[in-house]
């Protein structure tokens, strides 16, 4: 469904999650200003070609809000899928009314973000949650996979900024209310029509 006919060029994002249950990682974790107990880590990077902006975000993922999902092995579909959300809120009047490209480099998390859903509730509610935030700003998203060395998110998802400034890119503080527990703490919520004004998602 168009929800928005925008004729300008899409704003492209690239978004990462990285933690310690990562397999072949590219970049090694910068550990220098995690709190205590964090384990991952997520950053997205925004280019908008209509005014050449480039941005980044980072942040640590607090053991909070891991100890909310389900007991898992293995959590880095989650985080993947947390960053789409956290991203557009914080770029969410940068993005109103725009068409959005969207790179992810997780099949899994991707593949979610595509269909909207996952049979993992965790992860179901995350794409929803993005789904919903993208119409709340009236944004037309397209979500594609790509390779983790073609993500510009990779490196700054480690806490390696250094390829970030070597593109122009700033880092500009994100929002920090959906990595708290708090936004994910009824599912049926979620879904309801009071949910986002009880979250205060800014318009």
């Amino acid at each position: 469904i168009q929800i928005c006919h925008d004729a300008r060029p899409p704003i492209i994002i690239y978004s990462d999650g990285a933690g310690a249950d990562e397999e072949d990682l590219l970049v090694d974790i910068d550990p220098s200003g995690r709190p205590a107990g964090c384990e991952y880590s997520v950053s997205a990077v925004l280019h908008d070609p209509c005014n050449d902006t480039k941005e980044f975000i980072f942040s640590w993922v607090s053991a909070d809000m891991v100890s909310h999902w389900s007991t898992a092995q293995q959590h880095i579909s989650r985080v993947e899928l947390l960053a789409v959300p956290w991203a557009l809120q914080t770029w969410h009047r940068r993005v109103r009314e725009r068409q959005i490209l969207w790179f992810c480099d997780n099949t899994a998390a991707t593949a979610g973000l595509v269909k909207g859903y996952s049979p993992v509730a965790d992860c179901a509610e995350k794409a929803g949650a993005a789904w919903l935030l993208a119409a709340q700003s009236q944004t037309n998203l397209w979500v594609e996979w790509v390779e983790s060395k073609s993500n510009l998110a990779d490196p700054p998802s480690r806490n390696c900024k250094s390829l970030m400034g070597r593109c122009g890119c700033v880092q500009v503080d994100p929002s920090s209310q959906v990595l708290s527990p708090k936004f994910w703490s009824s599912l049926e919520d979620l879904w309801s029509g009071n949910y986002w004004n009880a979250v205060n998602i800014p318009s």
